[in-house]
């Protein structure tokens, strides 16, 4: 087994066996929800916390086994290590959240006026991490900006995921920006560009495919 495999499935059961003490001390409700502005605004027995707490393994494990069955195999193993970083960053975005919910849900105050918002400055380093694989990611059903055009054409999946690599490095500087900076206005402007750019990719990988790998 690999040296990063054995790293973020010790991380993961580590972080599950230590959400399993916590639980013994959490109060009766916990967040399962946050507002724009990253704080609770939605409660649930604590009992959720140990389904928040074993996603971060489950996403692992399941990425691994996504990888066996993954139809386009041959390219995706030409640059395995891309996917194996892309399953690594989204487990630890997950053991990011169940830790947030922890901390949230002893903090029975969280007040407003603190600046420095750790959840998604940490979500936005997350995004740029990705952001900088998406470029050289290989075409597969699982990873990357997968839509009808990119699947069918080489150079439409090529240069939309070099589209979407910027896009998601700009969404990640802008929440580590807003967590810096706690302030509500940033992220009003990273939702709607994350939602302009969905719709960017979208056009800009029919386009590119009907320049280049339709004819």
């Amino acid at each position: 087994m690999k040296r990063q495999t054995l790293i973020i499935l010790g991380i993961c059961i580590i972080s599950l066996i230590a959400t399993y003490i916590s639980y013994f001390y959490l109060p009766e409700q916990i967040p399962v929800h946050f507002d724009i502005d990253f704080q609770p605004d939605r409660y649930a027995n604590k009992e959720w916390i140990f389904l928040i707490g074993i996603s971060p393994l489950l996403c692992y494990l399941s990425g691994k086994f996504l990888k066996k069955i993954e139809p386009m195999k041959t390219d995706l193993e030409k640059n395995i290590y891309v996917y194996d970083i892309f399953i690594s960053i989204l487990s630890l975005l997950f053991l990011g959240m169940n830790w947030v919910t922890i901390y949230f849900s002893f903090e029975e105050h969280i007040k407003n006026t603190e600046k420095f918002q750790i959840f998604p400055f940490f979500l936005g380093l997350c995004l740029i991490l990705i952001g900088n694989y998406l470029p050289i990611v290989r075409k597969n059903y699982f990873l990357g900006i997968r839509t009808p055009f990119t699947l069918q054409g080489e150079i439409s999946w090529k240069k939309t995921n070099r589209l979407g690599g910027y896009l998601f490095v700009t969404l990640g500087l802008l929440l580590c920006l807003g967590g810096i900076l706690g302030n509500k206005q940033i992220y009003i402007v990273t939702f709607l560009w994350f939602l302009i750019g969905i719709l960017l990719l979208f056009v800009y990988s029919y386009f590119i495919y009907c320049k280049y790998d339709k004819k």
